[in-house]
């Protein structure tokens, strides 16, 4: 679960040495895993089949199946693959050295073995619309319901859904048995590969926490219609709470929460600006500007409690920094 890569294999491989393989759609089968898609054992472009591969959980090859279609040379592009009571339903698109042509499905065993292979004559469209998503297929009780496009007299287009018997696939006038050869290779191949593992750090830069003792301002009382301004008496009361006072960022409120008298601190980094506080909602309960002595001590009347805003505005109302405080 920490990203490490466990283990990465080759799986297709001829006598020249090379060979291509693009998968399509892989599932999960109790302790094993099954791969379809289509590539070429010569290391070539233009001679492309369609695969199965089996491998248990640690990549090990169990099973590696090449399907060749008769009287082509590029048999067509996998799409997807479903599990059933006996085996498993493979479906794809048809190429005709040009271009995807009709839908094939094909019904095999556990082992790769062919139960029967149609074709439907759906045409697509290259590359704008066509079967390149598993979920293009389903199959619902003792039915295979496939999705694709059917080119109308005139060259139009129109979608089509299908239903075909999950035994034979039968679609009365409309299906064609593919002939197509299977080959086992005998030695499956399933070579490591080393991967050059790769270390992120990711930058972090944690907060200065700084200690600092300032000198409190006269007291101002807030109220819901504004504000006015004490008497120095109770600057005292609050000595005491400054040298324990943190400062985070530019703007601190201490003591927070508070029973509505608590103390505003802005950053001397701040020469001037505006500082207002509002409710949870956003209404404004009280605001004042501020020259150097950004330092006050405020007194909530009449307001409930609850989650309240201190915000600290420059000079063209634009928010430096916001904080919450709680009223108890």
């Amino acid at each position: 679960m920490d990203g490490n890569v466990l283990w990465s294999r080759y799986y297709i491989k001829s006598t020249s040495g090379s060979g291509r393989f693009y998968p399509s759609d892989i599932i999960k089968d109790d302790d094993e895993i099954i791969i379809v898609g289509e590539g070429d054992d010569g290391g070539t472009n233009y001679l492309r089949y369609l695969w199965l591969i089996k491998t248990d959980l640690d990549g090990n090859a169990l099973l590696t199946n090449k399907y060749d279609i008769s009287g082509t040379s590029n048999d067509g592009i996998a799409t997807g693959l479903k599990k059933y009571d006996e085996g498993y339903i493979f479906s794809g698109t048809l190429h005709n050295g040009t271009a995807p042509t009709d839908i094939f499905l094909f019904n095999i065993d556990f082992s790769g073995n062919i139960n029967w292979a149609k074709s439907y004559p759906f045409s697509t469209r290259w590359p704008t619309t066509g079967l390149y998503n598993t979920g293009s297929m389903a199959i619902i009780g003792n039915y295979i319901f496939q999705v694709g496009e059917k080119k109308q007299p005139d060259g139009t287009m129109k979608g089509v859904l299908m239903r075909v018997p999950l035994a034979t696939g039968d679609a009365g006038t409309c299906d064609v048995d593919i002939t197509c050869s299977v080959t086992s290779l005998p030695d499956n191949f399933d070579d490591f590969t080393t991967l050059v593992p790769v270390t992120c750090d990711l930058p972090f830069n944690a907060p200065i926490l700084t200690r600092s003792k300032q000198n409190l301002s006269a007291e101002i009382t807030c109220s819901i219609n504004g504000f006015t301004t004490g008497d120095d008496d109770s600057k005292e009361a609050f000595d005491n709470l400054q040298s324990d006072m943190m400062t985070v960022g530019l703007l601190n409120i201490y003591p927070n929460p508070s029973n509505g008298i608590f103390n505003i601190h802005v950053d001397e980094a701040v020469e001037s600006g505006t500082i207002m506080i509002t409710n949870i909602t956003g209404a404004v309960i009280c605001q004042y500007d501020f020259f150097d002595d950004a330092d006050r001590q405020m007194t909530l009347d009449q307001v409930v409690p609850g989650i309240y805003n201190v915000i600290l505005l420059e000079e063209n109302r634009s928010i430096v920094e916001s904080q919450r405080f709680v009223v108890f």
